[in-house]
């Protein structure tokens, strides 16, 4: 059983417990077998309409049971859950129906007229929309079938199994989308995985001793991530979810007294709703006791918690609960800290409790502006590091590449989530939230984006100026207040723009408009002035006339009013929201109304009487109650004892290695600081491990009779015939390890011997070590390295914990994509791809190289490297990401840009290998999956540099459409119809290396691997630029043969590079002959032999 995956653990306690109540409400009670059953059901429907395995399937359902068994029915037939909101604006519809783009929709009957509306928006038609009811605990189904723009709706006569499904779920595969707010006025969908939620249930599990006794309180709307705690707490321990009734949460009276009679054991819930269950400023505490002795648990996150809140809390219903204050985001996966808050805190009553403590297998680092780690009391950013997190947001690359980041701390490649908090630590490495100050806030235990929230405001014609702030007003809650200065919009169009584009949570409460926006010594908006003038405003009133309550009733109402809002001059015609209320406000009246009057008023009615005179004449109306109580797959090939056919790549780089020293050449290393508690012989069975896994690892290459290279693949590789353990000691010093590391490198390998790899690790001392690897490129690439590391971590950390990992299985092995690129090739099966290179390729001529000819047999290299600012890299990412460009085709522009300004030459040739694993059977896969592709840049100087970036980028998505076509078929290609070698016209190469898209998911517990910088003794090409793409910064390496360049002459290149890439950022407008890489005399003077 995979404990990565929690419908698997749900599944063996439904077996075990069948009998056990699994979820409870007003009016039913149904238990784990009677739950598993109708997930099991929705799952084998979801498969019987081709729902599989990551596609997307949506819920916009009213009823909480139904939605909680679509989550369990959506996990299990391997789909990802995205839920829908009655709440949710069209903003939030048009990223579903425009990039999500969902596969299933499963909907109530009642919801169907609200979606018909926003469905009408959009050209997107959603394949599959079931209804779903529930009847006597059975779900119903029917389908909706669009013909002809008309839904109909269809019944569904398939007999559903009631059994478990066969559908492999793997904790790495995406489970779940939810969304949180977004910086530019739409929305952000955030991915989760099966193994980061199993994480943090059963963490919390742990931590807090849950067994089968707990009964969860079930607050939270399920539109939000926060509800997976709830559902997965109490169905991992075959415990109890329990479901109040809307009306009970909506009145905290009700909500009080059903948190005794159902003997809740657990809640999670906000700190806002902690305040409205501990009645210091009302005459609740009449309806319930003086304490909760079943209540075990109160877990709170989302906002700011105070020592008043507990204070309050332990005031009314002693120390019998254990109260928990947590910390993360959704972007982290749930919660990753938490702070146990003693019963007494001796503490400020104003003063803000910590998060505390980082759960299992995270650090919550916190770092200044030095990317220092805080000292105590300093204030800094908060990132959070877990190999549990979100897998980012979906189809949105570059926010994702925004928001998870290097860790600042670390030279080793280590993503971390940024956060956008401000905290500090206290004297006990607590840590403290202090605040955003990007415009995202915890409003009402709500994330919102203030930025997103102004973008959207400033849509509305006529709006000059926007500044949205929060106000606390009180103990109990919190509002959104909008300042805008317009001549024409009044305060009650602007609501009325808000409510079309913005959720409910969204909304600003109060509103503000102003003739002018104050501004500081600065010359910037005086937010500090336009914060203190929130409370005058509000106490002054939004008008001189204010009507006066008529009678007693409303008398009253303007009294609730008052103590709520904390405003003084309330007339009967102003809008509750505009003084200051919000959803968690008009709980606390409806509360305080039931126990005024008596009367069974719903939210809905206080949204349609939003004054005091429309309250008061609903309520009169009331009666008063008696208590208020196809053929691109590649397929395994037979065994064949003769060898199996090499790819072309391969062909290439073992011709070339015939010499010794470019054999040299094709070496790839890479060496390592390690420290900490190594063990080596665990280290040593995840690498046989590795070994074993993959054939291309124990493959060498020989010459059959036929005269054919072809590889031949051994059965077995003792991990100890390739790795070579030294140890420090007066035998063996450290100038000895430093020459046996250097001699490592220059290993020269027998392609006909297998393996193509080495290892060698030095033990300098008890926790320090250089582990170094080698391995032939006829064997690998970079991302082999990658993936090779990210494995044997994953087995290292198993086998250290004494517990059982699956790596992801391996469809086919190298041998099998050699032979399918032979096979295809064969069948004429590149036929389309052929053409494109020959029409890309047209008209290509001869021409001298800017550079002097090389001696081929010399491979004797150097580098040059340089580091691009933080501010500088980070303005050509906001570029890449703002006009929907990429980083690669930014530098090829810009290659082809200098190359043209040093030589003159029209028509840049570069070189590129491309990464092929955007193959679904070869992701992740260890070998040489590259194919080296030209890259044209054609210019004149009088084309713009956009121009030359749109052109460069617009080609490059061709040339990755038509990767797969052989180079050496290139070039072949070529030679027949231009008669000379398209080699010879390469200008240079560049290998665009991305550390973004690095799995940092697995790294070695209380072990540290350093990646060390690696000196350059042989180049393959005469010039080739390595541009590294980090998280958080952009850096290149100029490798070079030092035959054909001098230090000199690659020092001034990779200045004006710097200069280059920075003008053709700047001056996206000019022409190319407006762009000057200045003081000519520097530039070196390259001979054009």
């Amino acid at each position: 059983m995979n404990k990565k995956v929690l419908h698997y653990l749900f599944e063996n306690i439904a077996e075990k417990k069948s009998a056990n109540i699994a979820v409870r409400t007003e009016t039913e009670s149904v238990s784990y077998s009677e739950l598993n059953i109708q997930a099991n059901r929705l799952a084998h429907l979801l498969n019987h309409f081709s729902i599989k395995k990551n596609d997307i399937t949506t819920v916009f359902l009213d009823n909480r049971l139904v939605q909680l068994i679509a989550v369990l029915g959506i996990f299990k037939s391997g789909s990802i859950y995205l839920p829908l909101d009655q709440k949710y604006s069209q903003n939030y519809w048009e990223e579903l129906y425009t990039k999500i783009k969902p596969k299933a929709l499963l909907i109530s009957k009642s919801n169907f007229n609200s979606f018909l509306e926003y469905d009408a928006l959009f050209e997107y038609n959603i394949p599959t929309i079931i209804a779903i009811d529930i009847n006597d605990k059975q779900l119903v189904f029917s389908e909706y079938k669009k013909i002809e723009d008309i839904y109909i709706e269809k019944e569904i006569g398939t007999e559903l199994s009631i059994y478990n499904n066969d559908i492999a779920v793997e904790g790495e595969d995406s489970n779940y989308i939810f969304f949180t707010s977004g910086s530019t006025g739409k929305p952000k969908a955030v991915l989760g995985s099966h193994q980061s939620l199993s994480h943090f249930i059963h963490w919390e599990s742990k931590e807090l001793n849950i067994t089968e006794k707990v009964i969860v309180g079930q607050l939270t709307s399920l539109s939000f991530d926060a509800s997976l705690r709830d559902i997965f707490v109490a169905l991992m321990n075959g415990g109890t979810i329990c479901f109040p009734s809307k009306e009970i949460k909506e009145d905290s009276a009700l909500l009080l007294q059903w948190l005794k009679n159902e003997k809740i054991t657990l809640l999670h819930t906000i700190p806002t709703m902690l305040r409205l269950l501990s009645p210091i400023h009302n005459a609740l505490e009449i309806a319930v006791s003086n304490e909760f002795p079943e209540l075990e648990y109160i877990l709170l996150a989302g906002e700011k918690l105070y020592a008043k809140d507990i204070a309050n809390w332990r005031k009314l219903y002693g120390n019998n609960t254990t109260i928990i204050n947590l910390y993360g985001a959704t972007e982290s996966t749930l919660v990753k800290s938490f702070y146990r808050i003693e019963n007494n805190p001796v503490r400020n009553s104003e003063e803000v409790l910590p998060v505390g403590q980082p759960i299992s297998n995270t650090r919550i680092l916190i770092v200044n502006e030095t990317n220092e780690l805080c000292r105590i009391n300093e204030k800094g950013d908060i990132y959070i590091k877990t190999p549990f997190l979100s897998k980012g947001y979906y189809n949105d690359a570059a926010l994702t590449a925004e928001k998870f980041v290097q860790n600042p701390l670390s030279q080793e490649k280590d993503i971390v989530y940024k956060t956008g908090d401000y905290g500090k630590y206290d004297q006990d490495r607590n840590v403290i939230v202090i605040g955003r100050e990007d415009g995202m806030v915890k409003l009402n235990g709500v994330r919102i984006d203030m930025n997103s929230i102004e973008t959207v405001i400033l849509k509305l014609n006529d709006i000059h100026t926007v500044k949205c702030m929060i106000y606390n007003s009180d103990s109990i809650s919190s509002s959104l207040v909008c300042f805008y200065e317009s001549n024409t919009i009044s305060e009650n169009d602007l609501r009325a723009h808000c409510s079309k584009y913005l959720s409910v949570y969204e909304m600003p409460s109060i509103i503000f408009r102003l003739a002018e926006f104050p501004i500081n010594a600065n010359g910037k908006v005086d937010t500090v002035s336009l914060q203190n003038s929130i409370k005058n405003r509000l106490s002054e009133g939004k008008s001189i006339q204010k009507e006066q309550p008529v009678n007693a009733v409303e008398e009253k109402l303007i009294s609730l009013w008052q103590e709520i809002l904390n405003v003084q001059n309330i007339g009967t015609e102003d809008h509750f929201l505009s003084l200051g209320g919000n959803s968690i406000k008009q709980i606390l009246l409806r509360s305080k109304i039931r126990l005024a009057f008596n009367v069974n008023l719903a939210i809905e009615d206080l949204f349609l009487c939003p004054t005091v005179r429309s309250q008061a004449a609903h309520i009169l109306s009331l009666p008063v109650l008696e208590s208020i109580v196809g053929k691109n797959e590649i397929t395994p090939i037979s065994k064949n004892e003769n060898g199996y056919a090499i790819s072309n790549e391969q062909l290439r780089i073992w011709l070339a290695s015939q010499f010794e020293d470019h054999s040299r050449a094709n070496n790839m290393s890479y060496t390592y600081h390690v420290t900490g508690d190594f063990k080596v012989e665990l280290y040593k069975k995840a690498l046989q491990e590795i070994i074993n896994r993959y054939e291309i690892l124990r493959t060498g290459f020989e010459v059959n009779e036929a005269g054919e290279v072809v590889q031949k693949i051994v059965d077995e590789v003792k991990i100890d015939f390739i790795f070579d353990y030294k140890i420090v000691n007066e035998s063996f010093s450290e100038n000895d390890a430093k020459e046996h590391l250097k001699s490592f490198s220059d290993t020269v390998f027998d392609l006909k011997k297998a393996p193509l790899l080495q290892f060698l690790l030095i033990k300098i001392s008890d926790n320090k070590f250089i582990l170094s690897t080698l391995m032939h490129h006829i064997i690998g690439d970079y991302t082999s390295d990658q993936v090779i590391i990210s494995e044997v971590m994953k087995l290292y950390n198993a086998y250290e914990k004494g517990s059982s990992i699956e790596l992801n299985p391996i469809k086919v092995q190298y041998k099998d994509y050699a032979y399918w690129i032979k096979n295809r090739l064969a069948n004429n099966e590149f036929s389309s791809e052929k053409d494109f290179w020959e029409n890309y390729l047209e008209n290509v001529k001869q021409q001298p190289k800017w550079y002097k000819n090389s001696n081929t047999e010399n491979y004797d290299g150097a580098h040059y490297s340089k580091v691009l600012s933080a501010k500088f890299a980070g303005e050509i990412k906001k570029y890449c990401a703002d006009n929907n460009y990429n980083l690669m085709g930014i530098m090829t522009a810009a290659l082809g840009v200098l190359i043209h300004k040093i030589s003159g030459q029209n028509d840049v040739i570069i070189g590129a290998p491309i990464n092929l694993r955007s193959h679904p059977n070869l992701i992740g896969q260890v070998g040489l999956y590259l194919n080296m592709s030209p890259f044209r840049v054609k210019i004149n100087g009088q084309h713009q540099v956009k121009e030359i970036i749109d052109e460069t980028i617009k080609n490059q998505i061709k040339i990755f459409d038509n990767s797969f076509y052989p180079f050496d078929s290139i070039i072949e290609d070529f030679d027949l119809k231009n008669n000379f070698n398209l080699m010879e016209r390469i200008d240079l190469y560049v290998n665009f290396i991305n550390h973004e898209d690095k799995d940092e998911s697995n790294g070695l517990e209380n072990i540290t691997f350093i990646p060390q910088d690696k000196t350059v003794k042989r180049s393959k090409f005469p010039i080739c630029f390595y541009i590294n793409n980090d998280k958080d910064g952009i850096s290149y390496v100029i490798e070079y043969q030092k035959n054909v360049f001098s230090d000199l002459e690659i020092s001034k290149l990779g200045e004006r590079f710097l200069l280059c890439l920075e003008q053709v950022l700047e001056n996206q407008d000019k022409t190319i002959d407006k762009i000057s890489l200045v003081d000519k005399k520097s530039i070196p003077s390259f001979s054009l032999k």
